[in-house]
C-alpha cells in the first residue's frame, strides 16, 4: 500500500515577490493512489556431481504493477487547489508503469584436502534482466517509456578460493560486474541514463591462529580490499543532483588481532 509520505505529505519552496507569493517547487499530496502489486516465482536445483563437487542453479521471474514514483506530470485536477500563486515545478507521486525482471545464478563449488592442506573454490554466474514501463515527459509531453531495470548488472562472476594449511589461512576473492544504469539522466542527452563501466575487483584475507587454548582462541589477521588499487565506479543512487558516477574505495588494508573466549 502507499506509505504515508507519498499519499498525504506535502512541501514546497515559497518566496514573497512584488506580485506575490511564489514557489520554484511544491510537491502534492496524492490519497488516490493505488496499490503496488508484486508477483514473484522461484525455483532452484542443487546436484552433488562427487563428494567433492556440488552444482546449484536457481531461477527467478518478479512482476510488479502500478509502481509508485514521484513524477512531474500533475492533473489538472490537482492543479486547481494552487490558484493562489504561482507555482514553476509541480511534483506528485504517481502509479507510472509496471515492470518484471527475470534471471538466476549458476554455481559450482569444491571442496577438496590433500595432507594438510583444504582446498574450498567456488564459481558464481548470475544473470539479469527485465523491463521497466513508466510514464516520463519527453520535451513537455508525457509518454509510456521502456527502460531497462536500474542498479542492476546484467551479467555478475564471483570467484574464490580458501587455502587452509594447519593455522594458516589464505582466501582470495574476486567479483567481476557488468555496468549498471542508474536514475540520474545525462545532463548532454535528457534521453539517456548514467552508466557505470565494467569492473573487475580482487580482495584477499589472511589469517594466522597464535593461540588455541581450551577458554580462548587468538588469532592475527589481514585483509585487503581492491588488492589491485583499481579506480572504478558504481552509478549515482538518487534521482536529484549529484555526481553522475560514484567513485569507489581504492585499495584498503586492515590488519589486527582477534582473541575469541570459549
Amino acid at each position: 500500500a502507499p506509505s504515508p509520505q507519498k499519499a498525504y505529505a506535502q512541501s514546497g519552496s515559497f518566496t514573497q515577490g512584488e506580485d506575490g507569493v511564489s514557489a520554484d517547487f511544491f510537491h502534492l499530496r496524492n490519497p488516490t493512489l493505488d496499490p503496488e502489486r508484486l508477483r514473484s516465482f522461484e525455483t532452484s536445483f542443487n546436484y552433488f556431481i562427487n563428494p567433492n563437487l556440488a552444482f546449484s542453479i536457481n531461477g527467478f521471474y518478479t512482476d510488479i504493477e502500478d509502481i509508485i514514483n514521484f513524477f512531474g506530470s500533475v492533473p489538472d485536477g490537482f492543479k486547481q487547489r494552487l490558484t493562489e500563486f504561482e507555482v514553476t515545478e509541480l511534483e506528485i507521486a504517481r502509479n507510472q508503469g509496471n515492470q518484471n525482471i527475470y534471471g538466476g545464478t549458476v554455481r559450482l563449488n569444491f571442496l577438496k584436502k590433500i595432507g594438510f592442506w583444504s582446498i574450498n573454490n567456488y564459481l558464481a554466474y548470475s544473470y539479469i534482466d527485465g523491463e521497466l514501463e513508466q510514464e516520463t515527459r519527453i520535451n513537455g509531453q508525457d509518454s509510456l517509456q521502456v527502460l531497462k531495470p536500474f542498479y542492476t548488472a546484467k551479467h555478475t562472476i564471483k570467484a574464490g578460493v580458501s587455502l587452509t594449511y594447519k593455522k594458516l589461512s589464505i582466501s582470495p576473492r574476486l567479483i567481476y560486474r557488468t555496468g549498471s544504469v542508474g536514475e540520474l539522466k545525462n545532463a548532454n542527452n535528457s534521453n539517456q541514463f548514467y552508466k557505470n563501466p565494467d569492473f573487475l575487483v580482487v580482495n584477499l584475507a589472511a589469517r594466522y591462529q597464535i593461540k588455541n587454548h581450551r577458554k580462548y582462541q587468538v588469532d592475527i589477521f589481514t585483509k585487503i580490499n581492491n588488492l589491485t588499487n583499481l579506480r572504478y565506479y558504481n552509478v549515482f543512487i538518487g534521482n536529484e543532483e549529484g555526481f553522475p558516477l560514484t567513485p569507489q574505495d581504492p585499495i584498503r588494508i586492515q590488519t589486527g588481532v582477534q582473541w575469541k573466549l570459549k
